[in-house]
């Protein structure tokens, strides 16, 4: 659950890639520092069905100096889940749904947007929430001039965009989800939209990308290709 890297300049990295979930109530703190450089990224939406919109990708929040001490809760958000299988006129259009959100010590990262369904006026409303919106919102499927992309909701200090909009016309490309560097693509009469770009980080040496959105999807065409 957690990996512990001491590749770089004598420093040592730890990857958390599931919640940490222990008696203590989280993890216990190397006494060996006191202050670290953190990287919090919560889970990315999914995408919406047939040529719908791209999910939008997880708040990401970095700070480069976090005090951190004793146990500390760490929660690490999933991805969407997939919205279902077609197996009629009536479920043909299904909406992405959000990811989870992350946490580590008290400060969170919000999941990014869902994808839009096809075919909607208005928004994406599931449980009185437009699934669109999230950390990066998730991109418009075409719909007509009602349809709306996710917008971006952060904590505050994290980094995310709104997602694309649709095309209305041809292959109805679907808009791409929003990153955590720019916004998601616009759907075009050849393709969905690209997803929007993530943010580069170098804490292990390598530069990573991360929170990059998912593309749009297409009628009869290519989808897009992602952040």
């Amino acid at each position: 659950l957690v990996e512990k890297n001491t590749s770089r300049d004598g420093y040592a990295f730890y990857d958390f890639t599931r919640s940490y979930l222990t008696a203590t109530g989280g993890w216990t703190v190397d006494s060996a520092a006191s202050t670290f450089e953190t990287l919090l990224v919560a889970g990315g939406g999914s995408g919406a069905t047939r040529h719908g919109g791209g999910g939008g990708a997880g708040e990401l929040v970095y700070s480069s100096s976090t005090a951190l001490s004793g146990v500390v809760a760490v929660e690490v958000g999933m991805g969407g889940l997939q919205p279902g299988i077609a197996t009629s006129a009536a479920t043909s259009w299904l909406p992405g749904t959000r990811g989870q959100s992350s946490t580590l010590a008290g400060v969170s990262a919000n999941g990014g947007g869902g994808g839009g369904r096809n075919n909607v006026e208005g928004t994406d409303i599931v449980l009185g929430v437009d699934s669109k919106d999230g950390g990066s919102g998730g991109g418009e499927a075409h719909g007509g001039a009602a349809e709306i992309a996710g917008v971006s909701i952060k904590t505050g200090s994290g980094a995310g965009n709104r997602g694309g909009t649709g095309f209305s016309s041809g292959s109805y490309g679907g808009g791409g989800g929003g990153g955590a560097g720019t916004v998601g693509g616009n759907g075009s009469n050849a393709s969905g939209g690209a997803g929007g770009a993530g943010l580069p980080y170098s804490l292990n040496g390598s530069a990573i990308c991360f929170a990059a959105g998912g593309g749009g999807g297409g009628f009869d065409a290519s989808g897009g290709a992602s952040g």
